[in-house]
C-alpha cells in the first residue's frame, strides 16, 4: 500500500519525466534531419536533461526502490540550483540578442552561488546545499522576474521564439515559485512537484518553434528560388534582343561552346547558317524605321517557329542572323537554310512589299574549337549569295 501510495505521489514526475524524454528524442529527430544544428534546440535539450534528472531525482520512488537516498537528495538539490540557470541559457538563445549579455551575467551569479555552496558544503559544512536553498529561491525569484521581464520585451519586439516561450515560462516559474514555498513550508506530507505539470506546456512551445523554424526554412528557399528565377531572367534579358526575341551576340561564344561539346560528345556534327535581309536598307529608307523595325521582328518569329531545340537563333548586327545547327551536316543545313529561305519569300515579312533573304552555310570539320573560321566560311557563302542575284543559299567551300 505504501508503494502505491508514492507512486500516487510521484504522478507529476513520472509524467514530467515522460514528457521530457518525449520532447528531447523528437528534437533530436528534427536536428538530424537537419543540414546544421540550432543553437535554440541544443539550448532546449540541455534544459529538458536537466528537468528529467530532477524529476528522477526529486521522485519519491527513487529514494525507496534504488536506495542510497543521501545521493538522489544530493542531486535533488544541485538540480534545482541548475533548473534556473538552464532555463535562463534556453530563453538567452529565444530573446532578442540585445539581452544576451544580460542573461549571461545572470547565468554566472547562478553558478557562482552553486559553485560557492557546493564548495562550503563539501568542506567546511555538511548541508549548506539545503540550507542556501532559501536564500537562493529569493535570487531564483528576482532573476526569473528579470529574464521574464527581458522575454516580454523581446515578444513586443516581435520576436516569434520569445513569443512561444512568454507563457511555458511564465507558468513554469510560477509552479516553480509554488514549489519552493511548498517545499520549504512542509506544506504535503510527500514530496510532490507541480513544475513537473507544466512539461507539456513545452510540448506546444516546442510545435510553435518548429513551426517557426519550418516556415523560416521554406521562406528562405522561397527566396533563393525567387532570386535564382530573378538571376535566370536578368541573363536571359542580357543575352535576348529586345526587338527580335532572338539572342543577341553576347550569347555566341556560350551557344558555340555547347555546340562544340555536344558535336565531341556524339556524332562531330554541326553547322553555321548566316542569313541577311535582301535590301533591308531600301525599307527603312522608303517606309521608315518602324517598317524596319516590324520586319525584323516578322523575319525572326518566322525563323524561330521553323527552328527546334537543335537550333540557336542569334541576331548577328542589324539585319544579320547566325542560326547554330546541332547535329546537321553541311547537306542538312543547307535544306534546312533552304526551306527558311522559301517561307521567307513567300510570307508576308513586310506588310508594304515582299522580301527575301541571302543565306550562307559552313559546317565544322573538327578543326579549332575557335569559331572565326567557320563564321569566315559562311560569310563569303553569304557573300557569293548576294553577288549571284540573291535570295540563295550557298555553301562553304573547304580545302
Amino acid at each position: 500500500m505504501s508503494y502505491l501510495l508514492l507512486l500516487i505521489y510521484d504522478i507529476p514526475s513520472i509524467l514530467g519525466i515522460s514528457v521530457g524524454i518525449t520532447l528531447i528524442l523528437f528534437t533530436l529527430v528534427y536536428m538530424r534531419s537537419k543540414t546544421s544544428s540550432n543553437a535554440t534546440f541544443r539550448s532546449f535539450i540541455l534544459f529538458m536533461s536537466i528537468f528529467i534528472l530532477w524529476m528522477i531525482a526529486a521522485s519519491n520512488c527513487s529514494r525507496v526502490l534504488f536506495q542510497a537516498p543521501d545521493l538522489w537528495w544530493d542531486l535533488n538539490l544541485i538540480t534545482v540550483y541548475l533548473m534556473l540557470p538552464a532555463g535562463h541559457y534556453m530563453l538567452m538563445h529565444m530573446a532578442d540578442t540585445e539581452y544576451t549579455r544580460r542573461f549571461c551575467i545572470l547565468i554566472a551569479v547562478h553558478l557562482l552561488i552553486l559553485c560557492g555552496v557546493l564548495a562550503v558544503d563539501l568542506t567546511l559544512y555538511r548541508g549548506a546545499l539545503f540550507f542556501a536553498r532559501q536564500y537562493y529561491f529569493c535570487f531564483a525569484a528576482i532573476g526569473a522576474a528579470l529574464a521574464s521581464y527581458w522575454i516580454y520585451c523581446s515578444r513586443k519586439n516581435g520576436n516569434p521564439f520569445s513569443s512561444a516561450i512568454v507563457w511555458p515560462v511564465a507558468i513554469c516559474f510560477a509552479a516553480y515559485a509554488f514549489d519552493c514555498i511548498s517545499l520549504q513550508h512542509r506544506l504535503w506530507p510527500r514530496t510532490i512537484y507541480f513544475t513537473a505539470f507544466t512539461a507539456p506546456l513545452f510540448t506546444v512551445f516546442l510545435i510553435r518553434i518548429l513551426d517557426i523554424n519550418v516556415r523560416g526554412r521554406l521562406h528562405a528557399e522561397l527566396r533563393v528560388q525567387k532570386l535564382d528565377a530573378d538571376i535566370k531572367t536578368a541573363q536571359e534579358q542580357a543575352n535576348t534582343d529586345p526587338l527580335t526575341g532572338a539572342f543577341n551576340r553576347r550569347k555566341f561564344e556560350e551557344s558555340y561552346r555547347n555546340c562544340l561539346d555536344v558535336a565531341l560528345s556524339t556524332d562531330r556534327r554541326f553547322s553555321l547558317i548566316i542569313l541577311d535581309i535582301d535590301h533591308f536598307k531600301h525599307v527603312n529608307d522608303t517606309w521608315g524605321h518602324n517598317a524596319g523595325d516590324l520586319t525584323l521582328k516578322h523575319f525572326s518569329k518566322l525563323i524561330l517557329s521553323m527552328t527546334d531545340r537543335r537550333h540557336t537563333l542569334i541576331r548577328w548586327g542589324g539585319e544579320e542572323f547566325i542560326l547554330l545547327c546541332r547535329h546537321q551536316d553541311l547537306s542538312e543545313a543547307a535544306a534546312f537554310a533552304d526551306e527558311i529561305r522559301r517561307q521567307v519569300e513567300y510570307a508576308q515579312i513586310n506588310p508594304h512589299a515582299p522580301l527575301t533573304c541571302s543565306i550562307g552555310v559552313s559546317t565544322w570539320h573538327g578543326e579549332s574549337s575557335d569559331p572565326t573560321e567557320l563564321i569566315r566560311r559562311a560569310d563569303e557563302a553569304l557573300y557569293r549569295a548576294k553577288e549571284k542575284g540573291r535570295n540563295r543559299v550557298e555553301i562553304e567551300t573547304y580545302t
